[in-house]
């Protein structure tokens, strides 16, 4: 019945659009499951029901906060160990890498002067051929700089066609490349290998994962800020230099 909806859309008119969406509405509601059910037959219903559907395939934003969810990362990292000066020096690089922001992915939009500098999978190319590289969207893009041709891309374990794209940065801290992700699905049991995007639509994994990174990586100097940035930045070329 969706499907219906979206191709009828198409070539309606605006005098038939409302008798269309009733009858439309009208046969979702016979359909739809019981927790989604509703007395409403009106020209709404439909809309409200493929979001209700769609809200509950993704994360509601408006019930974390930034604050609450590094109050939730911090017990987490307390569980594993890790306290003080270490979590405070956590949440200053989880900051810089992702904004505090869990769901987040990282982002192809660079300037294409920047880029260059950042990724030597685009050393050489002029600024019009990266901004097209660029504008071709973010699978091209992280393909390009994080694929299994690439020196970083062979360095953070893309060995396929497609891993650049796929195991491109996510989450509080970014985690990037398939040998990262294969090696902390092992550790948590959660299917990032298989599933990349739990880490930014399933905030459980999210911590559960970031907490076991850290805990694996970090070496302790004496000197947090300088011991997280490494761990972060520095596992697999995690980022290029």
């Amino acid at each position: 019945a969706e499907g219906e909806a979206r191709r009828g859309l198409g070539s309606m008119n605006a005098s038939n659009m409302k008798s269309k969406l009733r009858n439309v509405s009208s046969t979702m509601a016979e359909s739809a499951p019981s927790s989604y059910a509703s007395e409403d037959t009106s020209t709404d219903f439909a809309t409200n029901f493929i979001t209700k559907m769609r809200d509950s395939l993704v994360p509601d934003k408006s019930t974390f906060s930034k604050d609450q969810d590094l109050q939730s990362l911090t017990e987490k990292l307390k569980q594993e160990g890790l306290s003080g000066d270490y979590i405070s020096a956590i949440k200053q690089v989880v900051n810089n890498e992702s904004g505090s922001d869990w769901t987040i992915k990282e982002n192809h939009n660079y300037s294409p002067a920047k880029a260059v500098n950042m990724f030597s999978a685009l050393k050489g190319m002029s600024t019009s051929d990266v901004a097209a590289l660029r504008d071709r969207g973010a699978d091209a893009f992280f393909e390009k700089v994080y694929g299994a041709e690439s020196a970083t891309g062979k360095a953070l374990g893309n060995i396929n066609s497609g891993d650049g794209a796929k195991y491109a940065g996510r989450s509080y801290i970014q985690l990037t490349g398939r040998s990262n992700y294969e090696k902390y699905a092992g550790i948590t049991g959660h299917a990032i290998d298989e599933n990349p995007d739990l880490l930014t639509t399933n905030h459980q994994v999210a911590m559960d994962v970031t907490a076991a990174y850290l805990k694996d990586r970090l070496t302790n100097t004496g000197n947090p800020l300088k011991d997280v940035n490494k761990a972060v930045t520095g596992s697999f070329l995690r980022r290029p230099t």
